[in-house]
């Protein structure tokens, strides 16, 4: 898990729901490859 305010990278996904909650954009699941789904969720905030 990141510190806040810490830059990361984090493989690119498709098809995946965003939805803003509480400040932050949040990026659930989604596919890193065809088929390959992924059960994280990553929360990034906008300047």
């Amino acid at each position: 898990m990141g510190v806040s305010g810490e830059e990361q990278t984090y493989a690119s996904r498709v098809t995946l729901p965003v939805v803003y909650w509480q400040g932050l954009w949040v990026y659930v699941s989604g596919e890193t490859f065809p088929g390959v789904r992924t059960p994280s969720i990553i929360g990034v905030k906008g300047r």
